[in-house]
């Protein structure tokens, strides 16, 4: 009778610590790749806001100093003040061309999930085969094409659980 590579103690407590490590390292990333997005996503909000603020002023200054200055101010801050507003046209559509908002909500809520694997891992209040399911399809929910969606192949050939592949990114033929 052949005894499963999980039943040796040895390698159940390896397998245990490799997933455990494995969480905790998928956790980081993911933490790295919300504080990044955030930060890019905030940038564009911020010049967003105070080209649109000064696009703004501008135009309200041209409109007041027209009569005292004619055409020589007026133009110009008009012309500025139509770059101001196309820049912050652009900063909005290529923060919602990106999608950053759903993929910083969906790296939100698969951190939720890993965190909470994390501490039931650590515990002990998960069995090795249902934890290593729960990692697999924790890797299928990740956001973003910066975050490696690779699974535990050796991990889960040697825990019985069904290997799952990771999503293809090549078009079907």
């Amino acid at each position: 009778m052949s005894q499963s590579l999980l039943d040796s103690p040895n390698t159940a407590q390896d397998t245990a610590r490799v997933l455990i490590q494995r969480v905790h390292e998928k956790h980081a990333e993911l933490k790295a790749y919300a504080q990044g997005l955030e930060r890019r996503t905030g940038r564009y909000n911020t010049i967003s806001i105070v080209c649109s603020a000064l696009a703004t002023v501008l135009t309200i200054g041209g409109i007041s100093l027209a009569p005292v200055f004619g055409s020589i101010v007026w133009k110009p801050l008009c012309l500025t003040a139509a770059i101001c507003s196309a820049i912050s046209a652009v900063c909005i559509n290529i923060v919602r061309s990106s999608g950053s908002s759903e993929s910083l909500e969906k790296a939100h809520r698969v951190d939720m999930k890993l965190e909470a694997l994390e501490l039931q891992l650590d515990l002990k209040q998960l069995p090795l085969a249902q934890g290593l399911e729960l990692y697999s399809q924790v890797l299928e929910d990740l956001p973003g094409p910066d975050i490696p969606k690779l699974a535990l192949p050796e991990l889960i050939s040697n825990s019985g659980a069904p290997p799952t592949e990771p999503p293809s990114s090549s078009p079907a033929h």
